[in-house]
């Protein structure tokens, strides 16, 4: 396409073309660049992955954000989905972990409010590395519709999308189903009108990955803090934790 176009330019410029090169040079170098752009790849899909954490959550040594908020969080590695399954299923015993060593994706938070006229939250999160198909990456929803199986409960509901972020409110989906949440050892989240899906799992091993006791070694050195600075608590802890900071607010 490139060369038949400076072709015509050619034709067009007949006996001064000494005159018409620069104007073929900057054609040439824009044709380059739009040829550039067509030939970048986009993201892969949200759908294609599995994000497999433990079932700590951590406080950070910053864990008490804005507006009283106790934030926990759970930190995930990341895996081709099909390469799970086969993993899962016993097909392979090879865990094939995308990324280096040390490489986490901090994949839910448990917001607890202090203020309990206020509710608590779950933010669901995919880095932005992956892509749903149904609306950029960057973009903000302040409803979505959401279809979550958890371990064998179902719900749906409108919750909120922001930058790679799936917010679940407590007070939208009630306490039990909130919690319910929390506990599940998979989460599979179905958004979008192109049918994306961010899958969610949670194990203390998985395969020959021991994740509990890799995820409290690594974490320190991929964060850069002290390993004494972080806490880790189980989601019953955790909750007693969240009921106990709502009642006093002391942690």
């Amino acid at each position: 396409m490139v060369a038949s176009m400076i072709r015509m330019l050619l034709r067009l410029c007949g006996p001064i073309r000494v005159s018409c090169a620069k104007a073929i040079r900057l054609a040439a170098l824009l044709f380059a660049m739009i040829a550039s752009m067509g030939s970048v790849e986009a993201a892969p899909l949200v759908s294609d992955f599995a994000f497999v954490m433990s079932g700590q959550w951590f406080l950070l040594p910053n864990g008490i954000g804005k507006d009283r908020q106790l934030q926990f969080r759970r930190f995930s590695v990341a895996m081709h989905k099909a390469d799970f399954e086969d993993v899962r299923s016993g097909k392979s015993s090879q865990v094939q972990i995308i990324g280096q060593a040390g490489t986490f994706y901090n994949s839910m938070i448990y917001t607890c409010q202090g203020d309990r006229k206020k509710s608590d939250f779950l933010t669901l999160h995919f880095p932005a590395d992956v892509a749903p198909a149904s609306f950029a990456f960057d973009d903000w929803r302040p409803r979505l519709d959401v279809s979550i199986l958890a371990d064998r409960m179902s719900s749906n509901f409108v919750g909120e999308y922001n930058k790679g972020d799936i917010f679940v409110d407590a007070s939208t989906v009630g306490a039990e189903t909130f919690l319910g949440f929390a506990n599940a050892s998979a989460l599979t989240l179905d958004f979008g009108d192109k049918h994306d899906r961010l899958n969610l799992f949670v194990a203390d091993r998985f395969a020959t990955m021991d994740l509990s006791s890799g995820t409290r070694e690594m974490l320190p050195v991929a964060l850069n803090i002290k390993p004494n600075a972080l806490r880790s608590f189980s989601t019953r802890e955790m909750v007693e934790r969240c009921l106990q900071y709502k009642n006093s607010g002391r942690f």
